[in-house]
């Protein structure tokens, strides 16, 4: 798509890390994104605000998946954020290392096979959905098998399924998300 300035505000920042706090948690988190993406505020902020600690991944690093593996693994790493497809290169080579490791999935859809295959390699997977206007993510949910949803609404959001005149649609008709609060 066509590149796009978006402000996110403070509250929106607040909500977004309020929301994923049991998702980040304390530990070690991998921050791997250009600080000018929208994940990055995830990354940084979110262990931060919590007694975590950030570690920064360099380009290098970030380049080559064998050595972000490594870096995982050596540096005590226990919560990465990174897209669906960058995790199937990362499992490809992870030779069964990241058991210990609690993921955070957003930005692509992913299959109920990926889906499957991430729960088997890992602690505990996240999916998250947000458009960047939402400050990063608007819903998680944790994957626990092969169902792939995006969860309901973080901290201080609603979302809600509507049709063409913006009425809510019953369960299992198929309309358009909207998402209210959370810095939108």
């Amino acid at each position: 798509g066509r590149p796009k300035g978006v402000v996110v505000s403070q509250g929106g920042v607040v909500n977004v890390l309020a929301g994923l706090r049991g998702v980040v948690g304390s530990g070690r988190v991998l921050a791997l994104t250009t600080f000018a993406f929208d994940i990055a505020v995830v990354e940084l902020f979110g262990p931060l605000t919590v007694g975590g600690c950030v570690v920064l991944a360099s380009s290098e690093v970030v380049g080559d998946v064998g050595l972000l593996v490594d870096l995982v693994v050596s540096s005590g790493v226990s919560v990465v954020q990174a897209t669906p497809s960058l995790w199937r290169e990362i499992l490809a080579v992870a030779d069964g290392r990241l058991k210990h490791v609690h993921a955070m999935l957003g930005g692509e859809a992913f299959s109920g096979v990926m889906a499957q295959t991430l729960v088997d390699s890992l602690a505990s997977v996240w999916n998250g959905y947000g458009p960047t206007e939402a400050t990063v993510y608007a819903t998680a949910t944790e994957v626990s098998g092969s169902d792939v949803c995006i969860g309901g609404p973080l901290a201080n959001t609603r979302v809600f399924v509507l049709d063409a005149f913006l009425r809510p649609v019953p369960v299992g008709v198929l309309g358009e998300l909207y998402v209210a609060g959370g810095g939108v």
